[in-house]
């Protein structure tokens, strides 16, 4: 991901964090899954 390096900055208590994901059949592997955990983690 491209932009995990620069997330932590984008993190303040102040902020509404909506998350969109388009899943399809052919997304619906691990790997997505952990990239949206990993995204949740930090913003949490």
């Amino acid at each position: 991901n491209e932009f995990q390096s620069i997330y932590q900055y984008f993190f303040t208590r102040r902020t509404l964090y909506l998350i969109c994901w388009k899943m399809t059949e052919y997304d619906m592997n691990e790997q997505i899954f952990d990239t949206i955990h990993n995204i949740l983690i930090n913003i949490q």
